[in-house]
């Protein structure tokens, strides 16, 4: 299978979706509790591994639309990344746990502007 033109074994496969509902469950949970998250809803919308499952870009959307505000969830999202990093180990089993870094997914606002040129031509 082929993701970001980079094609990816069935256990990397498996491995991003494992981390990827790991995570939205950590966060559901509130595992942790940060005060700058506390109103804002956060959606994992996709994880990106590396080929040796040593890298793990977990892009994630945020419920503000201010940019402001989706980069400072970022922000502390990516201290707390050691953190959600044990969370995880204990329940993954494997040799080595991903080094994990959030992004801001910015595919929804790109597919609202592409969907809003597309109303102004009819």
């Amino acid at each position: 299978m082929k993701r970001n033109n980079k094609i990816l074994s069935n256990r990397a496969l498996k491995v991003s979706e494992q981390l990827r509902q790991l995570i939205s469950k950590i966060l559901i949970n509130n595992d942790f509790y940060l005060h700058k998250l506390s109103t804002s809803v956060i959606t994992v919308t996709d994880v990106n591994i590396s080929p040796d499952l040593k890298n793990a870009k977990i892009y994630i959307m945020s419920s503000s639309n201010e940019t402001n505000k989706n980069f400072v969830v970022i922000e502390e999202l990516n201290k707390k990344s050691g953190y959600i990093k044990k969370i995880i180990s204990k329940q993954l089993k494997l040799r080595y746990v991903p080094k994990i870094t959030f992004f801001h997914d910015s595919s929804f606002e790109y597919s609202e502007k592409i969907d809003n040129i597309l109303k102004k031509i009819r």
